[in-house]
């Protein structure tokens, strides 16, 4: 009897083992070589992603546009091949136009050349030194001068990393010239004439609004609008101060007639990326840098010509007072 008791006894731990063995080939060591398999996974994925990552650090392309507006030049000054796939036009912070870099793309792209020669059918791949040139019909585009660019790469990259660049190539002037008109004639901030333009006033969820995408040269103006102006400013200081404007700036609108019309005043303001119009508090202009300045006030009832005042007030960074009145503008209301 005792034999037999510890005969069962080792059957059952012969199969107590047996089912230890086949649990641990049977769900243990599955998981094991899922885990290693995903581990293996999620390995390879961090290095594809990680080498993707690195391929869009070495992009570097160089653009430039044209005096006329009608050609971009991008050249491929890093050290791996590069395809660009879309060319981003944009205008005052806003998103005109996204378009494929490919003949006829948007009726405004006429040719695509890559060191000259030309490239159809395939998006183009620049390799390292190579220059892409994209023609535009600029009779397409209106104001030109408001256009900026930016080409986008098949890795998502937009370019030039900086900022995105004038379609109107603004000519280099030396920074010494500058600061010598600045110091002798106009003053510490640069005005740049044809940048003026003027957008109409509209309500848009119970808000004052403007659309940033519909503006209009400023030199002829409505009559009998609310309306903001919009200029472009550069602070050139010849001692390289930084220059806060504040509040207290306007631009004056004074008729050449002053029987035809009354005198007028636009209020700076502050107008957000959206549209949307809100009080002006400040803005700090370190040396080189440029802005929109925004001044919103009604035109004359009547038509008439008239010339704008552009007067700017403020602080310079080592506490003395900025005040300047920028060259005068002649505009005509219709």
């Amino acid at each position: 009897m005792r034999g037999n008791l510890k005969c069962r006894k080792a059957q059952a731990g012969v199969i107590g083992g047996i089912v230890i063995a086949m649990l641990i080939f049977s769900i243990i060591l599955p998981l094991i070589l899922m885990y290693q398999q995903t581990a293996g996974y999620i390995s390879t994925q961090s290095i594809v992603e990680l080498n993707f990552l690195n391929e869009k650090l070495k992009e570097n392309i160089a653009a430039v546009g044209s005096k006329d507006g009608s050609e971009i030049t991008a050249t491929n000054e890093g050290s791996i091949q590069v395809t660009l796939v879309r060319l981003w036009l944009v205008r005052n912070s806003y998103v005109e136009l996204v378009i494929d870099i490919k003949p006829g793309a948007g009726g405004i792209i006429t040719d695509v050349l890559i060191d000259g020669k030309p490239v159809a059918g395939i998006m183009p791949t620049l390799k390292p030194g190579s220059t892409l040139t994209i023609r535009l019909d600029a009779s397409k585009l209106t104001n030109l001068n408001q256009l900026y660019f930016y080409l986008e790469s098949d890795r998502g990259v937009l370019h030039p990393r900086e900022k995105a660049q004038p379609l109107v190539e603004i000519p280099g002037i030396p920074p010494e010239i500058i600061e010598f008109l600045a110091q002798t004639h106009f003053g510490p901030i640069i005005y740049w004439f044809f940048s003026l333009e003027y957008y109409e006033v509209q309500t848009q969820r119970g808000k004052d609004w403007i659309d940033l995408s519909d503006g209009y040269e400023g030199f002829v103006l409505p009559s009998k609008e609310d309306i903001v102006l919009a200029i472009m400013v550069t602070n050139y200081d010849p001692q390289h101060r930084s220059i806060t404007i504040d509040s207290r700036s306007q631009i004056e609108l004074y008729p050449i007639k002053p029987t035809e019309a009354s005198e007028q005043k636009f209020s700076i303001v502050s107008v957000d990326n959206n549209g949307y119009i809100k009080n002006f508090d400040s803005i700090t202009l370190g040396y080189g840098e440029s802005t929109r300045l925004y001044f919103r006030g009604s035109t004359p009832n009547k038509s008439t010509e008239a010339f704008l005042s552009i007067v700017l007030l403020g602080n310079f960074s080592d506490g003395s007072i900025y005040g300047q009145s920028i060259a005068v503008v002649g505009v005509k209301v219709e």
